[in-house]
């Protein structure tokens, strides 16, 4: 699988990290100044990054950061960052969600993208005594980003 990356952004930093934390086998291209060429936007008509190539896919490409983690934590049954519950799960989606959906107030932080997070209890809101691992997280700085997290406890 090969990862396009704009290397300064912090949207993409959040699958760079993800990948290298699950131990997945990858290439990287960075294609700053390459995303608007034929053949990036065949692969890529919206010319997004990170953008995941894979044969696989039924386009051969996806984009957007929280879908490549969430595809790649189903690929490869990671459960320890994406849950199998769905209450677990919900709480991911509803991060990834807010990413997405979130342009100005305390949700939406360009310098804390969406990314794989251990934290300790004491940021995980109702989740106390465990370690949370998720893989959607952390938008502006504590108390704002506490219940971000999925209750994956390790």
């Amino acid at each position: 699988m090969k990862l396009h990356v704009l290397k300064p952004s912090v949207n993409n930093m959040a699958v760079r990290i993800f990948v290298r934390a699950a131990n997945l086998e990858f290439t990287e291209d960075d294609v700053y100044g390459k995303t608007r060429t034929a053949e990036f936007l065949a692969m890529n008509p919206a010319h997004l990054t990170p953008m995941l190539e894979a044969k696989e896919l039924p386009k051969g490409a996806m984009w957007e950061s929280c879908a490549i983690m969430q595809y790649l934590c189903n690929k490869h049954e990671m459960t320890k960052f994406y849950p199998k519950s769905a209450e677990q799960r919900a709480t991911i989606d509803s991060a990834g969600a807010s990413r997405m959906s979130s342009v100005s107030g305390l949700n939406a932080s360009p310098s804390s993208p969406p990314t794989i997070a251990k934290f300790p209890s004491h940021f995980s809101g109702p989740f106390h005594n465990r370690t949370e691992y998720g893989i959607c997280g952390s938008f502006g700085n504590p108390p704002y980003n506490s219940g971000f997290f999925a209750s994956c406890s390790t």
